[in-house]
């Protein structure tokens, strides 16, 4: 008889606003399919309202396909043990899961390093301290950008080696370390080369070695079987008329371009000629942005989008447009929603090719030049008038024809990123690493190497 096949994902799940808290359940969903029990291990939700992260309205949340668990594990201990009781909470969760059958076949995925790492290594040294090495059970991790490009890399300009060293040396202990795009990974080589050129360590070398590539999982279906009618009645009900407005959906942030945006949109002839701005979405940055376009008839703001919603409104919009830039607070180390409106109706999409983005949407949009001047490592992008120049051309100076034609290719394109696959490709890694451990004084095979749960036997 088969051992039970078990996946606990370690996410900061819904009701974040965030694309990788979706991957988090499209995975889940896509494991539930191939004959796997997912489990969901996420943060409780009175520790999320207090985070300062932007939440989704609860009653606008789509549920999960039965069969998938959330769990939101209480603290463990009072508030003597400050935060980490949390963490206990979440570890300790995972431990439950396993307790429940040994002979499970378990294999943990997080999504974010910090500090979903530490939870699950934890676990699986809480789990071997019980039931020994013959626990049946593998790891994933994935970086999912901010990992890299906010705490590993704030870490080394602050010097702090020591948080770099705990980063990198956490990921590596995962059977199978990945990184959501390819610029992710470039730049964690390029952290553990400085790290190495200080102290004289390895890390480079083992990153090359032994980290993968996994892109997001998207549930493509939920774009790409989208009913006019459907969207029809979500543009209704929400005063929106088809190809009447662009779209900004994202997090509300400086760094995601919405002022640029916004100025660029006033300065382009949309206004005039009865194209509105929609911008959807809530974050650190929607008080400023809302008092900026207070008063505005062409602009408008959705802060309560549900995710039954959210494709149609996608489906609808003339162009879709998210002109993220570099910024020390955050790069946009992909863009799964550039992804998500390409599977759609939307017209061309305009962005800018920062980060994973060129990853994202491929030559199948329309790129924002910028102007780029680096000040102490902070890049500055000056771009409303590029902005206006492409909304311009998108929306009114491209023919029909031509706007279809850009619009089919980047569906074809994003069809790549289906959850179906994307789990199919991470479950293969994870037993190619489970098949290399099993196996005794072993040689590890070179197309192994970046997902190999440990290193060779010399």
């Amino acid at each position: 008889m088969s051992p039970r096949k078990v996946l606990v994902i370690v996410v900061r799940a819904d009701p974040i606003i965030c694309g990788h808290s979706t991957e988090g359940r499209n995975l889940a969903e896509a494991a539930l399919r191939d004959g796997y029990e997912p489990f969901i291990v996420t943060w409780c939700e009175d520790l999320l309202a207090g985070s300062g992260l932007p939440l989704k309205p609860a009653n606008k949340i789509e549920p999960y396909s039965p069969g998938i668990t959330v769990l939101r594990p209480d603290a463990v201990g009072n508030y003597k043990i400050l935060d980490g009781r949390y963490n206990l909470g979440m570890t300790s969760a995972i431990v439950e899961i396993a307790r429940q059958d040994p002979s499970m076949e378990l294999t943990i995925m997080c999504l974010y390093l910090q500090p979903h790492a530490t939870i699950v290594l934890d676990a699986v040294d809480a789990i071997r301290g019980a039931w020994g090495d013959s626990f049946n059970v593998t790891t994933i991790a994935e970086a999912v950008g901010s990992d890299i490009t906010n705490v590993l890399a704030n870490a080394m300009r602050d010097r702090n080696f020591g948080a770099a060293i705990t980063v990198l040396t956490q990921f590596l202990a995962f059977d199978v370390p990945v990184c959501v795009s390819q610029f992710t990974l470039d730049e964690c080589l390029r952290w553990a080369k400085q790290i190495d050129d200080v102290l004289g360590t390895n890390f480079a070398a083992r990153v090359e070695q032994k980290c993968g590539l996994s892109y997001p999982a998207i549930d493509v279906k939920e774009y790409t079987e989208l009913t006019q009618e459907v969207t029809e009645d979500v543009l209704a009900r929400r005063n929106l008329q088809a190809k009447g407005y662009v779209l900004y959906l994202s997090r509300v942030i400086e760094a995601k371009g919405i002022l640029e945006l916004v100025q660029g949109y006033r300065a382009s002839r949309l206004p005039a000629a009865g194209i509105k701005l929609l911008i959807v979405g809530r974050g650190e940055a929607l008080e400023s942005v809302q008092a900026f376009t207070a008063g505005d008839p062409s602009i408008s703001h959705i802060t309560d989008m549900a995710d039954a919603e959210k494709a149609a409104i996608f489906d609808g919009a003339a162009s879709y447009v998210l002109p993220s830039k570099f910024h020390p607070t955050f790069v946009e180390t992909f863009g799964i929603v550039i992804t998500e409106a390409m599977l759609t109706r939307c017209g061309p999409v305009i962005t800018c090719p920062t980060g994973g983005i060129p990853e994202a949407a491929g030559k199948n949009c329309v790129y924002a030049e910028v102007d780029q001047s680096e000040d102490t490592g902070a890049y500055q992008y000056i771009l409303q008038d590029s902005l206006r120049d492409c909304l311009n051309h998108v929306v009114l100076e491209m023919t029909d024809a031509e706007k279809q034609q850009i619009s089919a290719r980047a569906r074809t394109y994003s069809m790549q990123f289906d959850r179906e696959s994307v789990w199919a490709k991470l479950r293969a890694e994870a037993e190619a690493a489970r098949a290399l451990k099993d196996a005794a004084n072993y040689i590890m095979p070179a197309q192994h190497a970046h997902i190999a749960g440990v290193y060779p036997k010399l």
